[in-house]
């Protein structure tokens, strides 16, 4: 059985005033058809360790939505941090998704982020070295960006929108970093992607 450990956002109920962990069904409908059994990670979990143990993942995907700098949502942070951290100790593939590339970004590479505008709701062209990517359209639902020279020569661009990275690669730590949202759009190109990287032939 191959085993994804996914991270989850936080929600605001105002009717209840109480935070809440959360996933889009999108999520796991997608990572179910490449063949992964979902497990959940809670944010602000004790037993993080217990997850990576019990479970023993052959992928880990950071999820999106929010923003890395929330303040009120640091649980998050800190949670998908631990998860990447234990991930490279085993040499398990990570792919981050929208807000889970800026995560990868700056805590593997302390790539800076900056703000952006016309990125939300926006769908643009892909730029890209790879011809199944290249001017394919994709979505768009972020407020800051990774900028092309933010990154070290060691990670693969995979694709952009001019200067702002949308996709990049790092074979050496086993990473691969989505700017857009797979899960909603679901085109052949986001599986043919995702399965290159985990089958080792990006």
């Amino acid at each position: 059985m191959k085993t994804c450990l996914m991270s989850m956002r936080i929600t605001q109920n105002d009717t209840y005033k109480e935070m809440r962990n959360s996933i889009a069904f999108a999520y796991v409908e997608f990572f179910e058809k490449l063949g992964y059994t979902i497990v959940l990670v809670p944010n602000g979990t004790t037993k993080l360790l217990e997850y990576f143990r019990h479970f023993d993942p052959s992928l880990v995907v950071l999820s999106g939505g929010d923003d890395i700098d929330d303040k009120d949502k640091q649980s998050r942070f800190a949670t998908e941090a631990a998860m990447v951290e234990e991930a490279l100790k085993r040499n398990v593939p990570i792919i981050g998704i929208c807000r889970g590339l800026q995560m990868i970004a700056k805590q593997l590479y302390d790539a800076p982020l900056k703000r952006i505008d016309a990125h939300v709701a926006k769908p643009h062209t892909l730029q890209s070295p790879y011809r199944f990517l290249d001017a394919h359209r994709t979505n768009s639902f972020h407020n800051f960006g990774i900028f092309t020279d933010s990154l070290p020569k060691s990670v693969q661009i995979v694709a952009t929108k001019d200067d702002i990275v949308e996709a990049f690669y790092d074979k050496e730590k086993g990473v691969l970093a989505l700017q857009w949202h797979p899960e909603r759009q679901n085109e052949p190109f986001d599986v043919e992607l995702v399965e290159m990287f985990l089958q080792g032939s990006l």
